[in-house]
């Protein structure tokens, strides 16, 4: 019973609320929605019916097949077997053999995941296929699989896939075959992986649960309780209902084998009241089975019956053959053990049919032992011995198969070695035979033959160099797109550091000590901006990218003011600093390039020295070269050449410190100015580095040079404006009339930071990712967005595009952020319809900025509404999709505006819109509510009739659409000043 437990993996279950269901069915409608967002929609919808509504989420499965089939999505047919492999209880086809049905769509879910050429994905369903065959008892096939999933993994670099398939394989190993060491080796592995990614979420839960089986296997039910209970904190930790119930069922079981039966009890009731209550036909089977197991243990005989009856009813409806087939000879065993051998017999021969339709000979040895006994003591020796003969051929049959396991190994084994041994045999004979033939050719052709061997040789060699050098080209390239990768996930933290910094030192009201440790924490911000630009530059060099761009300046005042930012550090390192750079050094030069080779090469010296040594920088000009020499007290020791310093990531030994990609970097910018580099250790027991670049401008060519530099480095020269504004003390209070902020962040930190910034002036409401940024927009319909591009699930990109396309939101300014600097990456998020585009890390008070900017943008686009007798799309629209939508307010205005009984509730309906969302759009485009812009224009086409005819005034007004002519003389005098009387006679 336990080994069929353990054998079930589980699947956590999605919750949503019928808003969240309601607005998934509307993507269903939005045919420019993409195939994977309404995969995703269609995946969600049949998440919340299959514990709502079973009817409804067969109907949903019938439209996702359909479309599917009219799309020819191979993603739609992924997902679709995919579910309704878990779904299987829904299906007639189903009933009478799971595990043919759900192997069947998984198998078909792999084949579109292949197509899809997703590997984590393929990794999956591997993975599934590897459950539920565990499941079934074919440990074979499972086994198999779950070798195909680790090739997957391996193969595309997955870690916490590789992770999970290893828990897997741990639970094979120990489970169907018994192998605890081999289980043990892939659990430790696991785990191991697991604790150096320090990966999140709930997967290292199973590997913890794993090891825990090992131990109870040891029988050591301490350590086997204490890794559940640890892995019941993982599933906790990550919220998942579905796994801590599991984790509750081996506790109970654990608990069982200890003898302690009322816990154990506890522990399986509450994880049976979750199955039940979601629906999980196979869990509660075998949790009721587990459960009549503990009560048979504790010699509550009829409970354990009523249990299994349970397990029986369950099982039979909803057609799970295996489930039905252990709960049969569950309750026979329980039967015989009453000595009620009767029904005993009625049990086991109804589970024998089961068992031997399915081939499983280790249930059928059970079923075959109980018959015979049962026969025996009946006194039916007949039967007895047919019985008797049954089992002794099924445990022949089981002997055989383990034998035949045993005998395909050492056969594999043996061709093994027998492949080996024939391949050595012919390579020996064929090197042999290629020596005799070579000799021969020597001795005829002579030195012909040497000639060719020679140019063969050559050849060869060449052809063997070239494939080197693309080997190392295609590393070099990966080891490029891992730099420029991992330099762009810097600049999110590097925003978090310098913006608070930014803000902080606006503050009028700073201390001096304060003021100046701000102050070097900004400077030192950005210059680790620049050494993750560092890692950019290289990858641009080695890829060609790269180009200079040279400029006249004046090179004495640069180097000094790159020179004098090393100053504090020297002081506080205690270390001699001695700079010398001679005066009117002027020529032609790139100052980026040059403030990077500088840059490094000091920092290099700083890192290298030991206090309270000398560092030594000096600048001249020799021949039209710039000469720059950085010397430190120290050597470099080592039996390798003084040149691998310039290789990426050298380190002389395991107890010294790297020099990074520092000195790589110069020496690449070096040869890019077609200068010269050398490094050496003195007499005076110092390195030394020298630097020659030329600096004429004969030496470069006309696209290399650009203009004039500047006369000084920007970047070190960080000065302190004069004029502070003071910030206010406490906090502000927001007018509820305030603009609505929305913020779509995946990062909290980042969220929180900007949503801080903008309180004072703004209604904030934040998301997390691009999916529920969707969402709120929708709801809020907010006055501006900002939101990063590289999100999780939607991305900000598909989120602009969905918004701006969406006639509710279309209008809603869009600010994009991104950590990627790229111009086509900027180019593509303008493409969206987004209003800006800002590059991380950002100013704060930029930011802030270009939002109030546009916020101010729209309010002087709602003025030019004004007193206009009609709508003018043209004048007041900001895009196509607000030009139709105020068309259409137009057209319902026309068409509506006269009855009296048209209410806000009939505009919207009309709109096609919530009361809210029509609220929001019409104060976003013409600064009035819907109620009001009703009342206006019904007061405009007033005015425009008194002026025009010569009908009462209590007669224009019903025909206005007013009800009320005090009501509307009122309204009218508050507009025009004046009652509608007196306005006809002007």
């Amino acid at each position: 019973m336990y080994k069929v437990f353990i054998s079930i993996f589980f699947f956590s279950a999605i919750g949503f609320g019928q808003d969240r269901i309601d607005s998934l069915k509307q993507n269903l409608k939005k045919a420019h929605f993409s195939d994977s967002l309404l995969c995703d929609s269609y995946v969600s919808i049949l998440r919340f019916y299959r514990n709502e509504n079973a009817d409804s989420c067969k109907v949903y499965f019938d439209r996702f097949f359909n479309y599917a089939n009219k799309e020819k999505s191979n993603t739609a047919f992924y997902q679709y077997h995919r579910l309704k492999a878990d779904y299987f209880g829904l299906f007639n086809e189903s009933k009478g053999n799971t595990y043919s049905f759900i192997n069947t769509n998984l198998l078909e879910a792999l084949e579109y995941a292949k197509k899809i050429d997703d590997s984590k994905q393929i990794f999956k369903i591997y993975s599934r296929l590897t459950q539920e065959n565990a499941r079934f008892g074919k440990e074979e096939e499972a086994l198999q699989y779950a070798k195909e999933a680790e090739a997957i993994s391996l193969t595309y670099n997955l870690p916490e896939e590789t992770a999970y398939i290893y828990g897997q394989i741990g639970k094979i190993y120990n489970l169907g075959f018994g192998k605890t060491d081999m289980a043990l080796e892939y659990l430790l592995k696991s785990d191991s992986i697991y604790n150096t990614y320090h990966f999140e979420g709930y997967q290292q839960g199973f590997t913890l649960t794993f090891i825990g089986d090992v131990y109870e296997s040891f029988e050591d039910y301490e350590e086997a309780k204490a890794y559940n209970e640890s892995a019941l904190e993982v599933f906790k930790k990550a919220e998942n209902k579905y796994q801590q119930n599991f984790i509750y069922g081996k506790l109970g079981i654990i608990e069982s084998k200890q003898g302690n039966f009322k816990k154990a009890i506890e522990y399986i009731q509450n994880a049976l009241s979750y199955y039940k209550t979601y629906d999980y036909p196979i869990q509660e089977s075998v949790f009721l089975l587990l459960l009549s197991d503990i009560y048979l243990k504790n010699g509550q005989i009829e409970t354990a019956l009523q249990k299994g009856q349970e397990a029986i009813l369950v099982s039979n409806a909803h057609g799970d053959t295996y489930g039905l087939m252990k709960a049969y000879l569950n309750q026979a065993k329980i039967f015989q053990q009453k000595k009620d051998y009767i029904h005993s017999n009625l049990f086991a021969l109804k589970a024998e049919p089961l068992a031997k339709e399915m081939e499983f000979y280790e249930e059928l040895e059970e079923i075959y032992e109980l018959l015979f006994l049962n026969s025996e003591n009946i006194g039916d020796y007949r039967e007895a011995y047919h019985y008797s003969n049954e089992h002794r051929r099924v445990n022949d049959t089981l002997a055989a198969r383990e034998n035949l396991q045993k005998a395909k190994e050492r056969e594999a084994k043996y061709q093994t070695e027998k492949k080996k041994q024939e391949i050595a045999l012919l390579t020996a004979q064929k090197e042999l035979i290629s020596k005799q033939k070579e000799n021969q050719k020597i001795l005829l052709l002579g030195g012909l033959g040497v000639t060719t061997l020679a140019g063969t040789f050559f050849f060869f060699l060449y052809r063997n160099r070239q494939k080197t050098h693309r080997k190392l080209k295609e590393l070099d390239t990966a080891k490029s797109n891992f730099f420029t990768n991992i330099s762009h996930e810097f600049r999110t933290p590097l925003t978090l550091i310098s913006a608070p910094i930014e803000k902080r030192l606006e503050d009028g009201n700073l201390s001096k000590e304060d003021r100046h440790d701000f102050e070097l924490v900004e400077r030192n911000s950005k210059r680790l901006l620049h050494l993750v630009d560092q890692l950019l530059d290289l990858a641009k060099l080695e890829s060609g990218n790269l180009t200079l761009k040279i400029k006249e300046g004046d090179l004495s005042a640069h180097l000094k003011s790159i020179a004098a930012s090393f100053e504090h550090k020297a002081t506080i390192q205690n270390l001699k600093y001695e700079v010398s750079i001679l005066d009117s050094l002027k020529g032609y030069y790139d100052t980026d390039a040059l403030e990077k080779i500088t840059i490094n090469l000091l920092s290099n010296a700083f890192k290298y020295v030991t206090p309270p040594g000398c560092i030594r920088f000096f600048a001249a000009v020799e021949n039209k070269q710039l000469l720059l020499q950085v010397e430190n007290d120290g050597e470099i020791s080592g039996s390798t050449s003084l040149e691998d310093v310039f290789n990426r990531f050298y380190q002389k030994d395991e107890n010294r410190e790297g020099v990074g990609v520092g000195l790589a970097l110069v020496k690449e910018l070096v040869s890019l100015h077609q200068g010269i580099i050398n490094v050496a250790n003195t007499p005076k027991k110092t390195v030394l580095f020298e630097v020659l670049l030329p600096i004429s401008k004969e030496s470069f060519t006309e696209s290399e040079i650009v203009g004039t530099t500047e006369t000084a480095a920007k970047v070190f020269a960080t000065k302190v404006e004069e004029v502070i504004i003071p910030k206010t003390e406490g906090e502000a209070v927001i007018d509820e009339n305030a603009a609505v902020l929305l913020i779509v962040e995946d990062n909290d930190d980042i969220r929180n930071f900007i949503q801080s910034a903008f309180t004072s002036q703004f209604q904030v409401i934040t998301a997390s990712d691009g999916e529920e940024g969707i969402k709120k927009a929708l709801e809020t319909v907010p006055d501006i967005i900002i939101s990063d591009i590289m999100m999780p699930r939607v991305s900000g990109l598909e989120l602009c595009k969905i918004l701006k396309n969406d006639e509710r939101t279309s209008h809603v300014p869009i600010v994009l952020l991104t950590a990627k600097a790229e111009e086509e990456t900027q180019y593509k998020g303008l493409d969206t319809g987004a209003d800006d585009y800002i590059v991380k890390p950002f100013k704060i008070k930029f930011l802030e900025t270009r939002v109030q900017n546009l916020v101010t943008s729209r309010k002087q686009l709602r003025e030019r509404y004004s007193q206009e007798v009609v709508l003018k799309p043209k004048n007041i629209a900001i895009s196509r999709i607000d030009e139709k939508f105020i068309e259409k307010v137009q057209t319902v205005l026309d068409q509506y505006l006269t009855k009296p009984d048209f209410t806000v509730e009939d505009f919207s309906d009309q709109m096609g819109m919530s009361r809210m969302q029509l609220h929001r759009k019409l104060k976003a485009l013409t600064g009035v509510t819907a109620s009001e812009l009703i009342r206006n224009e019904r007061l405009k086409l007033a005015a425009s009739m008194l002026k025009e005819s010569d009908v009462h005034v209590s007669e224009i007004c019903y025909q206005a659409g007013f009800n009320n002519p005090s009501y509307f003389a009122k309204c009218f005098k508050e507009v025009y000043g004046c009652l509608p009387s007196e306005y006809s006679q002007q």
